[in-house]
């Protein structure tokens, strides 16, 4: 959920506020910034009563907070590590229920290019990359072996990992869960529709603002020279993958901070994703599979998925940027 600068960055989705309005005619345009899940989070709607929009906005970070103490495999006490340490969880909040549900689905849709289960090896990656070497074959297989997205069960009392010495990780689908529950939480709770919630990069969009048919998001185009990709969303997600800034290079061959199930091992192809659908749970989830797919099983998937909007990145042999649209991204593109 980053910046799109595949040769000096990646890839990052920010969110342009719209503003070409008439204040005496539409509610007052509320912004605020604040720090959670490890990122700055910046909510915009519109609301005349200050102390209605104070509500709405303590209502968000506090739900984010509450989020965040389930969720975060940070916390030795949240719900999804004690999960791993004990392998079963009785009468787990419906949030853990939902979000681990969710993964299943994606992993399973992904023949589990997606897979929250990654966890023993993303800690296996997080050293190599600090000290710059790979990890002995030994220690990526035995983590391998320890990951398996079918591990995950959810009952109607229960949910259950499988996988004893596993770790869990809603890293890469966290906090579209959360952008999700957030603008859920406003639109029923407080009333407001057009809202704009970004999680560091990755965008979740209600209703449009007044007067406009959507919300504006840019995406760098890379190129110094070149003008960033603007979309027009409404009621929609957009979340991004790659290693433009996360990375190490490692006996002279890059690796992303991605870790492909399958090796064990840092993505080492230079490709960057954007997805647009309308759920942000799933566009944080398919931004990280689609890069651990790799562009040819990216874009098959994708032609069998016409609600899941993408844009692929690659970098080509001779280091230029190769773009490939779905046209349904394209569309979203072209009405901006």
């Amino acid at each position: 959920m980053t910046r799109r600068r595949l040769l000096a960055g990646g890839i990052t989705a920010l969110a342009l506020p719209v503003q070409a309005w008439s204040e005496t005619t539409v509610p007052q345009r509320r912004e605020y910034v604040a720090p959670h899940m490890g990122t700055l989070w910046r909510l915009v709607f519109f609301e005349d009563d200050p102390a209605r929009a104070r509500a709405a906005r303590d209502a968000a970070w506090d739900r984010l907070t509450n989020l965040n103490a389930r969720l975060s495999d940070y916390l030795d006490d949240s719900e999804i590590s004690r999960l791993g340490r004990h392998g079963r969880l009785d009468a787990p909040s419906d949030d853990l229920r939902r979000v681990l549900t969710a993964s299943r689905t994606i992993a399973e849709a992904t023949s589990g290019a997606f897979d929250i289960t990654v966890g023993p090896l993303i800690q296996l990656w997080r050293t190599a990359r600090k000290e710059k070497r790979l990890p002995p074959a030994a220690a990526i297989e035995a983590a391998r072996k320890r990951v398996d997205w079918r591990a995950v069960e959810v009952t109607d009392d229960a949910v259950i990992f499988h996988t004893p010495g596993g770790r869990l990780d809603l890293g890469g689908i966290g906090k579209g869960f959360a952008q999700d529950e957030v603008v859920r939480l406003l639109r029923e709770s407080h009333g407001l529709t057009a809202v704009l919630l970004d999680a560091g990069g990755g965008v979740l969009t209600g209703d449009a603002p007044p007067q406009q048919d959507g919300w504006s998001a840019g995406i760098d185009s890379g190129d110094s020279a070149g003008a960033p990709t603007t979309l027009k969303l409404k009621n929609q997600a957009l979340a991004t993958s790659g290693d433009a800034y996360q990375f190490v290079e490692i006996d002279g061959v890059r690796y992303s901070h991605i870790v492909d199930p399958t090796t064990g091992l840092g993505l080492s192809e230079r490709l960057q994703t954007s997805v647009v659908t309308a759920s942000a749970t799933t566009a944080d989830a398919m931004a990280t599979a689609l890069c651990v797919m790799g562009e040819t099983k990216a874009r098959a998937l994708l032609a069998t998925r016409p609600e899941i909007n993408a844009q692929i990145t690659s970098v080509q042999p001779n280091g230029q940027p190769r773009t490939w649209e779905s046209a349904g991204f394209a569309r979203l593109t072209s009405a901006s």
